[in-house]
């Protein structure tokens, strides 16, 4: 699918789509178009980031989102999301494989998010994590690195990471 064609796909201007695309939540390939370079998107790619950020739910007349980890993992094992009255769609989606396969992977892909490693257990902290745990300013912290008193490695993509220990250490020096 090109740009526009995912866009009405998905329901969002294509405007937010590229941010979509900055923030790395969807890879289009670049080929040649008649006019120059253009993207292009792969089908299942966007069905599956379409179900995975709660969009339109297929066998209702009115859009569903998804907020909530537990409504995306009831969805994700094909119950429905509405009351038996709302219910519009009699037909059973788990004998389609494509949806029953998605669904199986939806619902490891919740599974893992559930099991991150909570914020006071972590050993080493992002520049927002150890802002989010010391309760300090970023400013300050960024300061404090700047100066050689807090220590910072570097992490994934050029971001800053603090060694819990460091960060520790430098809240009992202030």
């Amino acid at each position: 699918m090109n740009k526009k064609e995912t866009a009405d796909f998905l329901g969002i201007s294509e405007k937010t789509l590229e941010r979509i695309v900055r923030r790395r939540e969807l890879f289009p390939q670049s080929v040649k178009g008649r006019h120059g370079r253009m993207l292009v998107f792969e089908d299942a790619a966007v069905s599956a980031y379409k179900v995975k950020r709660g969009a339109l739910v297929e066998g209702f007349e009115n859009p569903v989102y998804v907020h909530s980890i537990e409504s995306e993992t009831a969805l994700a094992r094909g119950q429905n999301l509405l009351p038996a009255d709302n219910r519009t769609d009699t037909g059973d989606k788990s004998k389609n494989p494509f949806i029953t396969e998605l669904a199986d992977a939806l619902v490891v892909a919740l599974d893992r998010r559930s099991q991150s490693v909570s914020l006071t257990d972590k050993l080493t902290l992002s520049l927002s994590d150890a802002v989010n745990l010391s309760g300090l300013s970023k400013t300050f912290l960024q300061a404090a690195i700047k100066r050689g008193e807090l220590k910072v490695f570097p992490g994934q993509r050029g971001s800053k990471n603090v060694r819990r220990s460091d960060l520790d250490k430098f809240i009992a020096d202030l």
